[in-house]
This record gives structure tokens, sequence and C-alpha cells, in this order.
């Protein structure tokens, strides 16, 4: 399935992607709403960045305490998360702000982690969001083999407990991306 081409059919000038791109926009029309972000995007975009900072300046500061090393890089791996998932994926969209700018710097909050923000961008932008959950062409559900995104008839017995271990993983997940999928993906 690698080398085949999806094939989709064309969209009707009345179908559902028309519909659907009608009804949001009146949506936010109606609402007077804007497309970016609002102020609750402004907030927790400070607070992600303001908690990464505060966790830096503990490991910086912690003086060989092993509680407060292991305890703020354990905190910090998940801020990273968030950080990369919520205002990098609104940079890569351009979703966050009507300044492109803004939206670029934000894109960098992948760089920040160690993960290289534009490889992020053509991984998300042009796999996934041309062929969301399509086996073979969607490498957002084929990061590793110990989570499984997509349904499986015989799936291993191990991704019955993803639910439990899947948060420490992603707490984790810089960490692949700089050692292991970035570097994959720049030389694939």
């Amino acid at each position: 399935m690698a080398g085949e081409v999806l094939k989709y059919q064309k969209e009707q000038k009345d179908g559902f992607y028309a519909t659907l791109t009608q009804q949001v926009n009146a949506y936010f029309s109606t609402k007077q709403l804007s497309k970016k972000t609002n102020s609750y995007g402004v907030l927790k975009a400070i607070l992600f960045l303001s908690l990464f900072i505060i966790c830096y300046a503990l490991i910086l500061n912690a003086q060989g305490n092993t509680l407060i090393l292991l305890s703020s890089f354990s905190f910090m791996g998940f801020i990273q998360m968030c950080l990369v998932l919520n205002l990098g994926h609104e940079g890569v969209h351009g979703s966050f702000s009507k300044n492109n700018t803004v939206n670029q710097i934000l894109t960098y909050s992948f760089d920040l982690i160690g993960t290289s923000g534009f490889l992020w961008k053509m991984r998300h932008v042009y796999s996934h969001h041309p062929s969301p959950m399509v086996p073979g062409k969607d490498v957002d559900i084929e990061q590793s083999g110990m989570l499984t995104f997509q349904p499986m008839e015989q799936p291993p017995k191990v991704f019955k407990y993803q639910k439990i271990y899947a948060p420490i993983l992603y707490c984790l997940y810089s960490l692949n991306a700089i050692f292991k999928r970035d570097w994959t993906d720049f030389f694939s």
C-alpha cells in the first residue's frame, strides 16, 4: 500500500465538506468569534511556557537533589507534550494568530524540546491530514510498536493496557522524536 496513490471522489458543490464548511463559518460569524485562538488559548500558552521555564530553572538549581531533579524532569516531559501538541500544533496550522510570524514562532516549540518543527509539520500536514488513520499512509499512527492508534484483528495483549502506560510513554515522547523519529524521517 505504501506505493499506492489514494484517490478520493471529487467533492460535489453541495457535498458534505462544502456544507460543513458553510455551517462552521456561519457558527463563527453568528457568535462573532475569531477562528484564531481566544483569551483561553493565550492563557494556555502563557501557562505552558511559564511552567516549562519554572521546571527548567528548578533543574538548573537542583544542586544534585534527586527528588527535585526527578520530579522536575517528569513534569517537564508532560509540559513539553502540552507545548508541542497545543502551541506547536496551532502554529503548524497557522491557527493561533492572524500574524504568520507568531504562528511560525510557535512551530519552534518543537525545536525547543529538541525535535524538528519542520519535520513534524511535513509529517502532520502532508501525511496525516491527507490520509488520516490510513495504515501505510498516515505516519502518525505508525509511531512505535508500543502503542496502537488503529484497530487490529489480533492486537498484541500489551495494547490492552496502553491506556495505563501511554501517559508515561508520552512523557518520554521527546526522546523518541529526537533519537529515532526525526532521524528516520530525515533519511527516508
